[in-house]
C-alpha cells in the first residue's frame, strides 16, 4: 500500500457511497486501509499504519481511526444497501451463508451474512455483533430474523437468493420468512425434530437408512406444528461426523445436489478462523475482498 492506493480506495468508496458525506467517506477509507496493513487489530496499530501509509504523525492517525470508530452519526446498517449492490454488482443469484461467531474473551458475539464465491473464500456482506452475556431467551432468533430483514431490503430484488445455515438456524419461522420473501434456503437442522412424510411420522434422525445413504423426502413436513418444506434430505458420509439433516426450499433438486449446495458453507470458515484471531477481521476482509470484485475475482 502506498499514498496512490490510499486515493484509490478513497475514490472506490466514493462510487460506493455516493450519498455519504464525502469527509466521512475518507475516514472510512483511511480506516480500511489501515486495517489491512496494521500488524495487529487495535485502534493504535490500525491508526499507525494509515498514518505511514499517509506520511502523517503517527497521533494523529491514530486520533482519526478513534474518532471513526466512536462516531454514532455513521449508519453502518444504512449503508448495506449500497454495500450489496457494489458486491453483488450484475449477478442473477447469490448462495448466502449465514452464521454465528462467539469471541468469548470480549464477551461478544457476531452474527454474519457472507456471499458463497467461486475463488474460495466467502465475502463478508453485512454482520452485527452484541454482547453474549446480555442475549435472553429467543434474543439469538430475534437477531437472525432482523438481519432477513435488513437484507431483504438491501438486496435488489431481481436476485435470486439461497440462505445456507447451521442447525443453529433451524427454524420454522425462518423457513416461512424465506419462502414469503421468494428466497431458497438449506438450512441444517437437529435430529429429534419430527419429520412427517407421506402420512408417516417420526423424529428426522429416523429417516436416515442404516448406511447412511443420502435420502430425499419431498414435500415434507416439520415439527409438531406442520410447517411444510420443499423436502427434508437426510445423509451420512463416512467422513462426516455426525448426519445431516437439512431442511430445504427446492423439492426438485436431487439429494446429492442440496447436499453439496449445503457444503458449500463452509467456505465461510476460513473468514471465521480469521474473524476470531482479529476483532476487528470483518471489516479487514470486506475491504480486501472489494479489490477482488472491481478486478472482477470473485
Amino acid at each position: 500500500m502506498n499514498k496512490l492506493s490510499l486515493k484509490q480506495v478513497n475514490r472506490m468508496l466514493e462510487n460506493i457511497f455516493e450519498d455519504v458525506h464525502t469527509k466521512r467517506v475518507e475516514a472510512l477509507a483511511n480506516y480500511a486501509v489501515g486495517a489491512m496493513v496494521a500488524p495487529r487489530a487495535a485502534v493504535h496499530a490500525i491508526g499507525a499504519a494509515y498514518a505511514a501509509i499517509a506520511h502523517i504523525q503517527p497521533r494523529s492517525g491514530v486520533k482519526q481511526v478513534d474518532r471513526l470508530l466512536s462516531n454514532e452519526g455513521l449508519p453502518v446498517e444504512e449503508l448495506t444497501s449500497a454495500w450489496a449492490r457494489f458486491l453483488l454488482g450484475p449477478r442473477t443469484e447469490v448462495n448466502l451463508a449465514m452464521d454465528w461467531t462467539d469471541f468469548e474473551p470480549d464477551d461478544h458475539t457476531t452474527l454474519a451474512v457472507y456471499i458463497v464465491t467461486t475463488h474460495g473464500r466467502a465475502t463478508p456482506l453485512a454482520w452485527k455483533t452484541v454482547k453474549k452475556s446480555s442475549l435472553g431467551d429467543g434474543e439469538r432468533t430475534q437477531h437472525e430474523h432482523d438481519m432477513i430483514d435488513r437484507l431483504a431490503l438491501a438486496i435488489p430484488p431481481e436476485i435470486s437468493i439461497t440462505v445456507l445455515a447451521d442447525r443453529g438456524f433451524g427454524d420454522q419461522v425462518l423457513y416461512q420468512t424465506l419462502s414469503a420473501l421468494g428466497w431458497d434456503y438449506v438450512i441444517r437442522f437437529r435430529g429429534c425434530i419430527l419429520v412427517e412424510h407421506e402420512g408417516t411420522t417420526k423424529p428426522a434422525s429416523e429417516w436416515l437408512p442404516r448406511s447412511g445413504r443420502a435420502t430425499k423426502l419431498a414435500n415434507a413436513f416439520v415439527t409438531a406444528d406442520r410447517t411444510q418444506v420443499g423436502a427434508v434430505v437426510v445423509v451420512k458420509d463416512k467422513r462426516m461426523a455426525d448426519a445431516w439433516i437439512l431442511a430445504t426450499s427446492f423439492s426438485a433438486k436431487a439429494a446429492s445436489s442440496i447436499i453439496k449446495l449445503y457444503g458449500r458453507r463452509f467456505t465461510i470458515e476460513t473468514a471465521q478462523t480469521q474473524a476470531i484471531k482479529t476483532p476487528f477481521a470483518l471489516p479487514s476482509i470486506a475491504a480486501c475482498s472489494s479489490w477482488l470484485v472491481a478486478h472482477g475475482r470473485t
